[in-house]
């Protein structure tokens, strides 16, 4: 089976399965929660269908188009999804059929996704696009009903092959989480904050939260908001049994819009007191 190696969404794999040999002259619309294998089902229904499946994981085969949001407004610019209406009017270089794969797609501006949705009603036959969204409410509706739309779920926890409880716990279903929980950086923030909610001598508090700080510098700006929502995520993990867990989820969340108003906290003490308060509640 094309699909064997990605885990969980049986359902969907054995649907995708008997859909493949009538695929051609089709629009897919993956969607679900980010995180469950919607962009690797998408690139094995490419490698299936244009039969090489290692140049379609290097994305350099002619015949896959692959779209992406760009830039730091993280958008499909109207220049991206012009192209890709122009593409979808030239026919195959090597395979029997081209695929084009629009991730985060709900990301189109509006007037694009309008021209877009021309194109797809007279879709040639030698053509598959597939579009991927944790959104589909975003997308215009007329998109909706054009595609044939398949509804990805959570995975399980057994499916996550997850040894760690807390990746498990804390994962909800994602595959790319829990990969970023158990990465070295999120491993070694879960430790300081262990050993944070252990200590209560000022000195060794600041260090450790100093710590974090410097964990977190060396983080590239696009994925810095992302890594501190699950360093927050882990200190709900950490007071999940505590007698006053409701005053302390308050107190985290507020900590974490706090730093989220601040997109990155300028000093060790905005962190010092903002972890301070979320752990011991002060």
């Amino acid at each position: 089976m094309p699909f064997s190696h990605i885990a969980g969404n049986d359902s969907v794999k054995s649907e995708l399965t008997s859909l493949l040999p009538s695929l051609k002259g089709t629009t897919l619309l993956f969607s679900g929660p980010p995180g469950v294998g919607k962009l690797k089902m998408a690139k094995a229904i490419g490698a299936y269908l244009l039969n090489d499946k290692e140049r379609v994981d290097k994305e350099n085969h002619p015949d896959l188009s692959l779209y992406c949001v760009e830039g730091k407004s993280r958008i499909h610019t109207a220049e991206s999804i012009q192209k890709l209406i122009d593409t979808l009017q030239i026919p195959p270089f090597e395979a029997s059929c081209r695929i084009a794969i629009v991730d985060a797609a709900e990301r189109m501006p509006t007037t694009s996704s309008n021209r877009l949705l021309k194109s797809l009603e007279e879709l040639e036959a030698t053509w598959v696009v597939i579009l991927i969204t944790t959104h589909p409410e975003k997308l215009l509706l007329t998109i909706v009903s054009r595609s044939r739309s398949i509804r990805f779920l959570p995975l399980k926890e057994e499916e996550l092959n997850a040894a760690d409880p807390r990746i498990a716990y804390l994962a909800e279903g994602s595959l790319q989480k829990a990969s970023l929980l158990g990465a070295p950086l999120q491993l070694q923030i879960w430790d300081h904050l262990k050993k944070l909610e252990e200590s209560r001598l000022y000195h060794k508090r600041l260090l450790l939260i100093q710590s974090i700080d410097q964990i977190l510098t060396g983080v590239e700006e696009e994925n810095l908001e992302t890594e501190v929502d699950l360093l927050f995520d882990q200190l709900l993990y950490l007071h999940r049994g505590s007698p006053d867990l409701d005053a302390r989820a308050d107190q985290i969340e507020h900590g974490r819009a706090a730093y989220k108003q601040h997109i990155k906290l300028k000093t060790i003490l905005d962190w010092y007191y903002l972890l301070d308060n979320t752990i011991c509640g002060k």
